[in-house]
């Protein structure tokens, strides 16, 4: 029986510095990509809680290998994001005409210092450190192929570099 987003509790988190923590997938239409990924890749998804968005705006998963799960911890998503949107936000970051693509959220100790990290390798932070919740962080940046990707910084502890 699939959990709801109010029965999962925050946990702390003890994962290595790098590790992916959230893929997520745009899509224009949530409920059609959802049964994509559930009839091709049997992808598990998480009921939506009364307190979450609705499901034609995000349906969270697990992917099928319980070796990449932390317990009550979603893999992803798959995000609404309108026609006009998908593109405009790539063309903020990438090449004009190309539509958003998926990307993945890493695990770090300290965004503010992995974004110096990334600053000195050669990539660039777009926007900043914002609050994900009342436990965690996200960012987002761009490598040095273009390629936007997330970080997320819990406050809950854990951890390794």
């Amino acid at each position: 029986m699939a959990e709801t987003q109010e029965e999962r509790q925050p946990q702390i988190i003890n994962l290595v510095y790098g590790t992916p923590v959230w893929i997520q997938i745009p899509a224009e239409d949530v409920a059609r990509a959802k049964n994509f990924y559930e009839k091709v890749f049997h992808w598990e998804f998480i009921k939506p809680g009364a307190n979450g968005p609705p499901p034609e705006f995000l349906a969270e998963f697990r992917v099928p290998d319980s070796r990449l799960r932390q317990p009550g911890v979603s893999s992803g998503g798959i995000v609404r994001i309108d026609p006009e949107h998908h593109i405009k936000v790539s063309a903020d970051v990438a090449p004009e005409g190309t539509r958003g693509a998926p990307h993945m959220y890493l695990f770090v100790k300290s965004i503010d210092a992995s974004l110096k990290q990334i600053e000195n390798a050669g990539g660039k932070a777009i926007g900043g450190k914002k609050t994900e919740d009342p436990s965690s962080f996200i960012a987002h940046f761009l490598d040095t192929e273009g390629n936007v990707q997330g970080l997320y910084e819990s406050i809950l502890g854990g951890g390794s570099t």
